[in-house]
């Protein structure tokens, strides 16, 4: 989250909730969130997102 934090200006739990789906996600899963912050670092760390807004 050092890479991303400041750039992408993500908050504690936001960076818990990438982390723990980093780690413990296979890599055909797709991780679902409203907040755009939250999907574009999960994008560069290479997943599928799925954001409805």
């Amino acid at each position: 989250m050092k890479k991303f934090g400041k750039s992408a200006g993500l908050r504690t739990l936001d960076a818990l909730q990438i982390a723990s789906f980093a780690l413990f996600s296979e890599r055909d899963w797709i991780m679902v969130a409203s907040d755009m912050a939250i999907c574009s670092v999960v994008k560069k760390l290479g997943f599928k997102t799925n954001c409805p807004l």
